[in-house]
């Protein structure tokens, strides 16, 4: 849970379109480096969520593709 709030706020805290992808990104590769890959594609789902309630639904609506497309 901390990690998806983490996550949340830092890529909701971006002010440009590149920063928020290279925030996701990193969001990304970070729990990747920390987790491995077996849970990705939930933390992502999860994360998109979060944004959701954020109400960053462009947001939440490119990691779910980035999700799907990556994995």
């Amino acid at each position: 849970m901390a990690e998806l709030a983490r996550g949340a706020s830092h890529i909701a805290s971006t002010l440009t379109p590149v920063g928020e992808r290279a925030a996701i990104s990193d969001v990304s590769d970070e729990f990747q480096r920390r987790y491995g890959t077996d849970d990705l594609n939930l933390f992502l789902e999860l994360l998109a969520q979060a944004l959701d309630a954020r109400l960053r639904p462009d947001t939440a609506t490119f990691i779910r593709r980035y999700n799907v497309g990556s994995h």
